[in-house]
């Protein structure tokens, strides 16, 4: 039977994993011209701005003593997948960051326990679903997002503002977290919609 955690729960399983991934495949190099190319750049205009928070992302982490992480092709289909729901519905709350993962249409729980457990349930849903970790004995997942309206948008806007916001830091620098899905694509995700920008990164390990 699989065991499941989802991310609260990662730092107990510590000891599952010992080896470290591979960094993004992505040379040093390249990951410095992506970066200087496009982590001011807005609006969102094609893959060069994934790709840069990409980067960031691998760079930050091993700036600060964590592994890299190596992308996987079933993360990166459900970030863009969420990120494409959430601009095409935007259901985004300006106030309450966590409804930006749930899936659109789903009503929002009044109580912040609540609301934080139908998160849990609705990203591993999608992560799982898609058929991550497929068979494997151990896995957790995580997602974090960010939405810009205007020129506000660039790679360089949503990491600060993961780094600066707690929970966000620390699901970008968990250890156990291995493997990434990166999507940036035009179009607010808030109600109203208009220019904007918007960024879901999908995490997991697995172990087989």
């Amino acid at each position: 039977m699989p065991r499941r955690f989802l991310l609260p729960a990662l730092a107990a399983v510590a000891a599952l994993l010992v080896s470290a991934a591979p960094a993004s495949a992505l040379s040093k190099a390249q990951c410095t011209s992506y970066i200087n190319k496009y982590q001011s750049k807005a609006p969102v205009s094609g893959s060069g701005e994934a790709i840069a928070t990409r980067c960031l992302l691998s760079r930050t982490r091993l700036a600060n003593g964590v592994g890299g992480l190596t992308v996987n092709s079933t993360l990166s289909g459900t970030a863009a997948a969420h990120a494409r729901a959430s601009v095409a519905n935007q259901f985004w709350s300006l106030t309450n960051g966590l409804v930006s993962h749930l899936d659109p249409g789903t009503p929002v729980p009044g109580d912040p326990n609540a609301l934080q457990n139908l998160v849990n349930q609705q990203v591993d849903a999608r992560i799982r679903g898609a058929g991550y970790c497929a068979g494997g004995r151990a896995f957790g997942d995580a997602e974090i997002t960010f939405g810009a309206t205007g020129s506000g948008g660039t790679p360089k806007a949503a990491m600060n503002f993961w780094l600066n916001d707690p929970p966000h830091r620390q699901t970008v620098l968990n250890p156990q977290l291995k493997e990434y899905g990166v999507a940036a694509i035009a179009g607010s995700p808030f109600p109203g919609g208009g220019k904007g920008a918007t960024y879901v990164v999908d995490f997991g390990f697995c172990q087989k």
